[in-house]
């Protein structure tokens, strides 16, 4: 997994209701080599063809239920060798299943993320792919709680928001401070926190 990569989260939606909580068990079940390949080769061709002919695709009716029929927050990496390109995501489902999360996140994360220069149909062959599925997400009391090899974390104040996905951090404390950062957040300040784990796919 590739680590120490900050994120900036374009938009955050805090309200849980339609997320499936074991989302992850549910990830965990399936057969990974083959899910993995769906989802990495789904990214894979909404990108060609967004990049190519300048459209979006639907999501093919021969997906997985897995993909078809759940919801999820997932965040799509883009890499072009080992230059990242651009990140977009959620850590709450927008859309009406995973599929199209993966859809709308990777053309955004190629297109829309400022930080980077836009991907072109001539990095095509270079470029490798990352999604990332984002399980239940729980409140914590201190810094104490998190393990940043294992969770991500969120921090929030009023309409501020920052998050780290699981690896990006090595310490507790780094993890906490870039979150703040990421979020403009001073670092004396209080804040809400949240950690999560996610389950990874990358090729």
């Amino acid at each position: 997994m590739r680590s120490f990569l900050k994120i900036v989260i374009f938009f955050i939606v805090l309200n849980s209701s339609s997320v499936c909580a074991d989302i992850l068990s549910q990830a965990k079940e399936q057969n990974h080599a083959k899910l993995k390949k769906e989802i990495i080769g789904l990214s894979k061709r909404v990108l060609t063809q967004y990049l190519i002919k300048q459209r979006e695709i639907k999501a093919p009716k021969n997906l997985s239920p897995f993909l078809l029929k759940n919801q999820a927050g997932l965040f799509v990496t883009l890499y072009v060798g080992d230059e990242k390109r651009g990140c977009w995501g959620n850590l709450y489902p927008q859309r009406k299943n995973i599929a199209e999360e993966i859809i709308k996140n990777t053309i955004k994360a190629a297109s829309q993320d400022q930080r980077y220069e836009n991907i072109h149909v001539s990095d095509l062959p270079f470029v490798t792919y990352s999604v990332s599925i984002v399980g239940k997400i729980e409140p914590i009391n201190d810094s104490g709680e998190l393990n940043p090899r294992i969770y991500g974390l969120l921090v929030k104040k009023g309409k501020k928001a920052g998050v780290l996905l699981p690896g990006e951090a090595k310490t507790n404390r780094w993890q906490v401070l870039e979150c703040k950062r990421l979020a403009g957040i001073n670092f004396r300040e209080e804040v809400e926190m949240y950690r999560f784990r996610t389950i990874l796919f990358e090729l």
